[in-house]
């Protein structure tokens, strides 16, 4: 397993594939796990506390990567456009968990954000709020087809797109707003 993912004090972003979007971000995208997603089980770290008893995981002794998924796939990432110097401007889609990483960042950042503007402390313990708000209904959306090369996908934790993709605007509140 590649560190630092899978290290216990980082959260693992793994990768999906956008099967279609939506243009009025009303109904929710299919997705698949990405074929490039990394994912597996840690030979280097203990099975965090936060995951003890989690279902479906692939080791009950060692870290499980990923916690999280976002669109990863170079077809369907993110368009950015893009003006190096001395260049025309130019407009890319960029994927990779490289790009996913920053998207689960951001949000966390917006968490934290909210939170202190709420007057309450920064979160702490972020991988056990995380595996916690993946229990509430809709705060995730459960990746359930595609693999990547080693592992399924499947219903619940997997080590293609971990507990989901989270539904950033439920997980922020969940986290943000209803987590003491």
């Amino acid at each position: 397993m590649n560190y630092p993912a899978s290290d216990d004090h980082v959260i693992a972003v793994g990768g999906t594939t956008a099967s279609s979007k939506s243009p009025t971000l009303i109904a929710r995208n299919k997705e698949l796990g990405w074929g490039g997603s990394g994912g597996g089980v840690s030979g280097k770290f203990a099975l965090p506390s936060w995951q003890v008893g989690f279902p479906g995981l692939e080791s009950t002794t060692h870290r499980n990567v990923p916690d999280v998924a976002f669109d990863s796939d170079l077809n369907t990432g993110y368009n950015i456009v893009f003006t190096p110097p001395g260049m025309a401007q130019g407009a890319f889609i960029v994927g990779g968990t490289s790009a996913a990483a920053p998207t689960w960042a951001a949000t966390l950042a917006l968490v934290q954000q909210k939170r202190v503007a709420l007057g309450k402390a920064t979160l702490k313990l972020v991988g056990a709020k995380l595996y916690a708000a993946s229990t509430t209904a809709g705060n995730f959306f459960d990746v359930t087809i595609g693999d990547n090369g080693f592992y399924a996908n499947k219903v619940g934790y997997d080590a293609v797109t971990g507990v989901g993709v989270p539904d950033a605007f439920k997980v922020w509140t969940f986290l943000a707003v209803t987590t003491p």
